[in-house]
């Protein structure tokens, strides 16, 4: 086979040199590959490979931050965060921990029925011990959760934990510890992670301010939004090792990483001030029967700080997915709307209705005070006045005529009163709210002078206030101004702005003519103390004059005091103010399309200040679409503002500064008097102008009771009933009021044995009328006891 063929020496060297070559060629590659993937491992990809490995080798879990806390501006708890527990249960621990233990109770239960321990025993023997058992019957007694559910889970053997129950209290936790030492249960088999919860102390008081926060904890509308990011704090974690297994290894092992909780917010909101807004926007929208809500706003008009600001109804941030009766009464409604004469629902009903709640849902969270656009109406009027009085085209003897009507460019604009108000001065014609008389003004000014100020008042821009959802305005451009939309726009019916521009442009007409930044939170304090923002308040212009501002202050407490007063004025006080009462125009010819008979709608406002010289405190208050029997921004709106600011004038420190005829007219506080000789009883009730009517045993008799009782107010010549004997009440019944005179109402109640308190600011006015009764007609009561009847000038002057 090898013959012919010679093979040298050089030729087997040169060979075996080319196989050398070749091999070290491979063996370098190889190791040039090793060496690279080296690289790419321990230093290219090290920090994924590095979480590959602890997502093998450790298990962790985030420790919530709790977040930070929201204050009043008083320290008042509005919202805050407290820690909670999640329960949670390792399927491994379970499954290792039950072999262990079960061997344990096979070898204890073989030797107490004196059987030999073996292998073969114990692996013969039944077993009589299940910690998944037990754990599921313990959790599911402990945490009523269904025992199937957890057990399940237990026997779900391939995870290494599951959440059975979240946010439980330290109590809850306590229970099952006690549990697990009694049973010998295992660390990891089942134990608490802390979470967090946020609470509401106060439920729906100031919600459309606070907001809420969402399932993953962050915040949704309000100041949880629009502050997210310094409440929200760093979440800590847990870490524990894990052996080869899935089990978690001793407690050597383990390392925590504390949380870092948010930082804290000080409202400007006043607690005290938003309940009395809130509990009188609801008696309004009840009383007044308002299809779309109410709100208000209480500032104040030197720095823009906001200390009341309430929708109502609203919601409540415990419960956000919940609706309120108010819009639980509107779903109910479109459901009827679905049924069909069968009673059931039509076809895609479900769907609709569906649609229909997580719309009302949504609605009730809206901060309505700068979320939504209203027509300003006669409010805006005010806005107007100070406009032409800065420009010197007015002045307090400017004279206006009103025919009850006016011809603008062939559109026809009507004044409220039909007849007309005929010759009025700029005082007259602001206090009788005479839309004639404003369109000369607007006509004076000029579209382009008008267009200046309504942008130098704020209306072109959104006011900047601290919180999410502040929509934009719409109003006409100057280059679309014409002559109608110019008379239109100077009564305020043609531009559409939120109440958070309103008042704060309001506010620049009173407060010296300074246009400032409406805000809501003061300060904002880190856990440890420290101050790490504090808001400052901000005038973005002078748009008037001081001495304007100065004249608009004289005219608008004019307006509330007009004819003996309005239903805005407080006995004792100086107030300034102007109601407005806005035809939904948009929203009628919406109507109209499937209604040819649908009513004109409204919104009610008010918008008034104290003290009227050196104003303190402005307030705002809209009533959207009233359906009772008055709608005038002075009978429906005005009675909250007086009320707000009775409630809460002298609170703010600013106290009633009474004229003699003031003080004469103030009631009477019906003296402790209970012991009373008659004689002594009867001198101390006449040093307060009240009269005594003695019941009872005269003959050395003491008093027992009065009626009214001791600390109630009533008028100074009203009548106590003196009972000197445990003898049955005497009784009446409570008379209809309703729509008669103060002088008629205090006649036929008085009359009746009972006592009357007087209420609202209109009382001297010949106007008003008797609009609500504290006890209703036909009521059987004691004689002497008080009924409250307030009384309002419905129409709108003021």
């Amino acid at each position: 086979f090898t013959e012919g063929f010679e093979v040298s020496n050089a030729t087997t060297r040169s060979m075996k040199f080319r196989m050398y070559v070749v091999f070290f060629l491979l063996m370098f590659g190889f190791g040039g590959w090793i060496l690279a993937h080296l690289v790419d491992i321990s230093i290219i990809k090290a920090d994924y490979y590095r979480g590959k490995a602890s997502t093998q080798q450790l298990s962790g879990y985030v420790l919530k931050a709790n977040r930070g806390s929201i204050f009043d501006r008083t320290g008042k708890v509005l919202a805050q965060s407290r820690t909670v527990y999640d329960i949670i249960i390792s399927p491994n621990d379970i499954r290792d921990n039950h072999e262990a233990y079960r061997k344990q109770h096979v070898i204890a239960a073989l030797k107490e029925s004196g059987i030999a321990v073996t292998d073969e025993s114990i692996a013969a023997s039944a077993g009589v011990y299940d910690e998944a058992d037990e754990i599921s019957k313990a959790l599911s007694d402990i945490l009523d959760v269904d025992y199937a559910k957890i057990k399940d889970l237990c026997d779900n053997k391939n995870n290494q934990y599951e959440i059975i129950k979240r946010k439980v209290d330290k109590d809850v936790v306590d229970k099952i510890n006690e549990f697990k030492l009694e049973k010998g249960i295992g660390t990891f088999s089942v134990y608490a992670f802390e979470n967090t919860e946020r609470i509401y102390p106060n439920d729906e008081l100031a919600a459309n301010v606070i907001g809420h926060i969402n399932f993953d904890g962050n915040g949704v509308y309000g100041v949880e939004a629009s502050y997210d990011d310094f409440l929200i704090g760093v979440d800590g974690r847990y870490v524990l090792a894990k052996d080869a297994a899935g089990k978690a290894m001793p407690y050597e092992y383990e390392e925590r990483f504390d949380p870092k909780n948010g930082a804290s917010i000080y409202l400007t909101l006043d607690e005290v001030l938003q309940y009395s807004l809130e509990k009188h926007l609801a008696q309004a929208v009840v009383q007044h029967q308002a299809a779309n809500r109410a709100t208000g706003i209480i500032m104040n008009p030197k720095t823009g700080a906001v200390l009341g600001m309430a929708t109502y109804p609203s919601f409540n941030p415990n419960k956000p997915g919940e609706l309120n009766t108010y819009s639980q009464y509107q779903l109910d409604s479109f459901v009827a709307s679905e049924v069909g004469a069968d009673g059931v629902l039509s076809d895609g009903g479900e769907a609709r209705v569906e649609d229909e709640r997580i719309r009302l849902a949504e609605l009730q969270k809206k901060n309505k005070a700068i979320s939504e656009l209203y027509f300003p109406g006669s409010v805006f009027k005010v806005i107007t006045c100070a406009s032409a009085l800065e420009e010197q085209l007015v002045g307090l003897n400017s004279t206006f005529y009103c025919a009850g009507h006016v011809d603008v460019s062939g559109t026809v604009f009507n004044c409220w009163s039909l007849g007309g108000h005929g010759t009025s001065n700029l005082t007259e014609a602001i206090t009788r709210s005479c839309n004639p008389a404003f369109i000369a003004i607007g006509q004076l000014l000029g579209a382009s002078k008008f267009s200046q100020y309504f942008e130098s008042f704020g209306f072109t821009q959104r006011t900047g206030i601290d919180l999410p959802g502040e929509v934009y305005p719409l109003y006409v451009r100057p280059a679309n101004m014409g002559e109608v939309e110019l008379a239109s726009s100077a009564f305020g019916q043609t531009n559409k702005i939120t109440p958070i521009q309103m008042i704060t442009a309001y506010a620049a007409a009173v407060n010296g003519g300074n246009l400032v930044t409406p805000y809501v939170v003061e300060r904002i304090v880190d856990g440890d103390g420290n101050v790490i923002k504090q808001t400052q308040p901000s005038v973005k212009r002078q748009v008037i004059s001081a001495e304007t501002s100065e004249l608009m202050r004289h005219i608008l407490e004019d307006v509330v005091d007009y004819n003996g007063g309005t239903n805005a004025a407080i006995s004792g006080y100086r107030i300034g103010g102007k109601s407005g009462t806005t035809q939904k125009i948009d929203d009628q010819n919406k109507e109209l399309e499937t209604n040819p008979n649908a009513p004109m709608r409204y919104v009610s406002t008010f918008c008034a200040f104290t003290p009227a010289d050196d104003p303190e405190v402005i307030m705002l208050v809209c009533v959207d679409d009233p359906r009772g029997v008055s709608y005038y921004g002075s009978a429906v709106a005005a009675p909250v503002v007086s009320a707000v600011f009775t409630d809460t004038l002298p609170y703010l420190q600013i106290y009633p500064q009474y004229t003699k005829e003031e003080l004469a007219l103030q009631d009477a506080v019906v003296p402790y008097i209970k012991g009373y000789s008659s004689l002594d009883a009867q001198t101390k009730l006449g040093a307060l102008g009240l009269t005594a009517e003695f019941i009872g045993e005269e003959n050395g008799g003491r008093v027992v009771k009065t009626i009214p009782e001791a600390g109630l107010s009533i008028s100074k010549n009203g009548k106590v009933y003196v009972y000197l004997s445990e003898v049955e009440d005497i009784t009446g019944v409570v008379p209809d009021v309703t729509d008669l005179s103060v002088t008629q109402a205090n006649s036929i109640i008085t009359g009746a044995g009972f006592n009357i308190r007087l209420s609202g600011g209109a009382l001297s006015n010949e106007k008003a009328k008797a609009a609500t009764q504290s006890r209703a007609p036909g009521t059987e009561l004691a004689v002497g006891s008080v009924i409250e009847v307030m009384f309002v000038v419905n129409d709108e002057n003021g």
